[in-house]
């Protein structure tokens, strides 16, 4: 081999080298992270700022802290506060603003161990600071407040490792499991007391309106019945006094016209059969005819006037005792009728009947 060859894979050697050198002592900063530059285990520089720097290389190493805020959960913490006990979960947000101080202080920049310290901090500031408080006003009066005092003493305390909790917020505030199922029950028994009150006022009301409705459906129909009962007993009347005065006009008109009832509704179809002597005193209208005298007088008949009921109303919800005392004992007036004015008639004159042939 040449020493020219041999001359130009040492300077391409070389090149590599120097490259890899080149590449070893220089390092990256990104938005997102921080820098530390250690030397045989111990930090001797940091970097802030985005960009590229430089080390020395094979002896100087770099570890990167995050720079963006870190989500911190506490566990759920029971405790007593002034008016009860109380389940409280409580999260928080941090960012590391010493990344050196981080570095020693969390066994190499450990997240884990950052957080569970984080965690217990704020476990134990949120159980001091809402002890003092009523339910009240951590669900709903001073929360804001108390939550900033909250993030002011986890401040106090976090400055320790090189963190800042920017923020902490009170998810869930509830009552043990134990209490809250007696409460939950005694709302539930309570609630259910003042529904069935309601409904046995309700029950009340309906009954008494239902009773009234009764009564007055029950007196209104008595009243009519009362009234129907006059009517009718003065229609009777009446038509025994029409029919009296009928009679005694002309009592042979009475009897025929009365004959022809007991024919229509003798001889009615589908009615039994009779077998009766055609001489009978039953026929002796059956086989006559003639002319009968025109001998009815005008008659004027009495003017009844129907009487007006007045049947009380009642309002829906009216006691009972608001309901008239005695309504059967409505007065009931008819007006005066009318005498029975019968003109005398003339002396009739008789008309001659034939009488019919005998039937063999």
């Amino acid at each position: 081999m040449s020493r020219a060859r041999i001359g130009a894979i040492g300077a391409l050697i070389v090149v590599v080298v120097l490259g890899i050198i080149a590449l070893a002592s220089i390092y990256v900063v990104d938005p997102t992270r921080n820098a530390i530059v250690l030397r045989f285990g111990q930090p001797v520089d940091q970097a802030y700022e985005p960009g590229l720097y430089f080390k020395l290389p094979l002896v100087d190493n770099v570890v990167f802290v995050e720079r963006r805020l870190i989500d911190i959960d506490s566990p759920a913490v029971e405790f007593a506060n002034s008016d009860g006990r109380l389940v409280v979960d409580a999260f928080g947000r941090y960012r590391i603003v010493d990344p050196l101080m981080f570095y020693t202080s969390t066994s190499n920049g450990n997240l884990s161990v950052a957080n569970s310290r984080l965690s217990d901090i704020l476990s134990s500031t949120v159980r001091n600071v809402l002890a003092p408080s009523t339910t009240q006003a951590i669900v709903a009066q001073d929360r804001s407040n108390l939550m900033a005092q909250i993030t002011r003493q986890v401040n106090a305390q976090a400055a320790e490792i090189g963190v800042e909790v920017v923020d902490v917020r009170i998810r869930r505030a509830d009552l043990p499991s134990s209490i809250s199922e007696s409460v939950f029950t005694r709302m539930r028994t309570l609630w259910q007391t003042q529904a069935s009150q309601v409904r046995a006022e309700g029950e009340e009301v309906y009954r008494t309106t239902v009773a009234v409705a009764d009564a007055t459906v029950t007196r209104t129909i008595a009243v009519a019945n009362q009234q129907a009962e006059t009517i009718r007993g003065d229609g009777e009347a009446q038509a025994n006094s029409i029919f009296a005065a009928a009679y005694g006009i002309d009592p042979d008109f009475f009897s025929f016209y009365r004959s022809m009832l007991a024919y229509q509704q003798s001889f009615a179809p589908n009615t039994t059969t009779m077998v009766l002597d055609p001489n009978t005193d039953f026929f002796r209208f059956f086989g006559q005819f003639g002319v009968v005298a025109d001998t009815a007088a005008p008659i004027v008949l009495p003017n009844v006037a129907v009487p007006e009921v007045d049947v009380p109303v009642v309002e829906p919800g009216a006691a009972p005792d608001a309901l008239p005392i005695d309504p059967l004992l409505l007065p009931i007036t008819p007006a005066p009728a009318d005498p029975l004015v019968v003109p005398p008639a003339a002396e009739p004159t008789p008309t001659p009947v034939t009488p019919a042939p005998a039937t063999p």
